[in-house]
């Protein structure tokens, strides 16, 4: 429901002459609440689709998509350790920092 009315909103912010057929009144008011309610909606949507807990926020997972325990990597020890999968060159103090969690 919620989203048919999101993009019933949307679709008279992008495109006004879609209530053209209205009285001249209260057209302005229609585009101006369709208007909110579009910005709203996509508010809310974007702040419900980027949880804190979602991969690219504040927790850490495995490459399994597990939640890592607390201090066993962190995204820059994944990336020494791709690099040096794949032949890259690393500093020595890169593969120290590592050394313990290359398995």
């Amino acid at each position: 429901m919620w989203g048919f009315i999101t993009l019933v909103a949307g679709a008279v912010s992008l495109k006004p002459e879609l209530v053209a057929f209205l009285p001249d009144s209260i057209e302005g008011y229609i585009k101006g609440i369709f208007g909110l309610i579009a910005f709203i909606s996509g508010g809310a949507f974007a702040l419900k689709v980027k949880d804190k807990d979602v991969t690219g926020g504040s927790v850490q997972q495995t490459i399994a998509g597990n939640v890592a325990e607390k201090g066993t990597q962190t995204l820059v020890d994944k990336t020494v350790i791709a690099s040096i999968a794949s032949g890259e060159t690393v500093t020595p103090e890169q593969k120290l920092s590592v050394k313990n969690i290359i398995v």
